[in-house]
């Protein structure tokens, strides 16, 4: 199963911080999900706090994406869109109603128990907060999409991404 139920309190908390990471060493994970290429090479989807880390090596080399509130010096304010060497990013967030978030949660939740290219960690609190990922080899690379779950009383955020890598 690539269900988590995580016993730590979420630490990005707020989706206007998150920042985009790359080439970084990946912090630990609190949940993690290695997946195999079929040309060789292994991606590992890992959940941090409200956050996510995805590591993927390769023969031609390693890569990394990071998207958390970290504020270390290489970081930079999570773009719509961005592009370089082999690698791209859309960013897409949106303010939903707390009902829309929970059946959200729930179809994503239902999706990491039942498909094993994804895996979900839900956050103490409420059963909406959540960090959910998935990733499929390409032909050349690998492309993932990631969701972050930030349930309010009224409303709430999700910041949803898709990327892909090529070496």
């Amino acid at each position: 199963m690539t269900f988590h139920v995580l016993t730590v309190p979420a630490t990005d908390v707020d989706a206007g911080e998150l920042n985009l990471i790359l080439g970084r060493p990946a912090p630990p994970a609190l949940a993690e999900l290695t997946l195999s290429h079929p040309r060789g090479g292994t991606l590992t989807l890992g959940v941090l706090g409200a956050s996510h880390v995805v590591t993927i090596d390769s023969d031609a080399q390693r890569f990394t994406e990071q998207i958390s509130c970290n504020t270390t010096p290489q970081r930079t304010p999570l773009p719509r869109s961005f592009e370089d060497r082999g690698y791209r990013l859309e960013a897409r967030t949106r303010e939903l109603s707390s009902a829309a978030i929970a059946r959200l949660a729930g179809l994503l939740q239902a999706r990491s128990e039942t498909d094993d290219r994804w895996i979900t960690g839900r956050f103490p609190g409420d059963d909406s907060a959540l960090t959910s990922l998935s990733a499929l080899p390409e032909p050349d690379g690998w492309s993932w999409r990631t969701w972050h779950l930030y349930p309010g009383p009224r409303r709430g955020t999700v910041v949803r991404t898709e990327s892909r890598w090529t070496p």
